[in-house]
């Protein structure tokens, strides 16, 4: 479950299974950073974060990881709809 997203390719997700909050990102993507206090971000990063929260915030989803990054946090794939929906696919696409 994508308990909260950070940006469009950054999200921390609960894995029930496990009993833990993971940190992750997709293997492969990188969006443009989403304004914040004090910053203005870059261009299409409000879009990105928009879309990815309507698309994955507080669902069910399954993830894939390829590598665990020097912070510890997860690179790989994550799908939803039963892997009908690709994430970072969809985001290529826009």
């Amino acid at each position: 479950v994508v308990e909260y997203v950070v940006t469009g390719h950054r999200m921390k997700i609960h894995v029930p299974k496990e009993s833990a909050s993971i940190a992750f990102s997709l293997a492969g993507v990188r969006c443009p950073q989403p304004p914040r206090s004090g910053s203005g971000g870059e261009p299409h990063g409000a879009d990105a974060l928009r879309f990815v929260r309507h698309a994955c915030l507080q669902r069910d989803v399954e993830i894939e990881v390829d590598a665990v990054d020097k912070t510890g946090t997860f690179l790989g794939h994550l799908t939803t709809q039963g892997g009908r929906f690709n994430l970072s696919e969809e985001l290529l696409k826009r």
